[in-house]
């Protein structure tokens, strides 16, 4: 590649990704707010909520090393796992015990739930949480 070469093709990048985002159909944050709408909903539904603590992947004393693939079956994974799930019951219990749909403990600590619009609310202002 010449040079500046990269210098110009990464310009260019740019240049298209602000034209894609200036031909966005409507504001993605509107003027006083700071907080895109779809973040800020609270209508009743399915969330996403994750949770601050690692999950077993990325924990210091579970994750592999040195290029090692992930093995859930070892014993300290296994334990780990269940003090995240155990962490992920105490947040659902302060907010109702809402139904339950699928639990993430490998590659993110958080769980997918049906919530009302006030777990969700209260769920925002959970310590521990992260994003609903």
């Amino acid at each position: 590649m010449p040079p500046g070469s990269r210098l110009l093709s990464a310009a260019a990048t740019v240049s298209v990704g602000v034209v894609l985002l200036g031909l966005a159909p409507g504001p993605v944050v509107q003027a006083d707010d700071t907080v895109p709408a779809p973040f800020r909903a609270t209508a009743p539904g399915v969330y996403v909520v994750t949770l601050a603590a690692p999950p077993a992947a990325l924990h210091t004393g579970t994750r592999p090393a040195g290029g090692a693939r992930f093995d859930r079956t070892r014993a300290r994974v296994a334990t780990y796992v269940e003090r995240l799930t155990a962490a992920q019951d105490e947040v659902l219990h302060a907010v109702g015990d809402p139904a339950v749909l699928y639990r993430y403990t490998t590659a993110l600590n958080g769980f997918a739930a049906t919530l009302t619009s006030d777990q969700v609310t209260r769920l925002r202002t959970t310590p521990g949480v992260e994003l609903v």
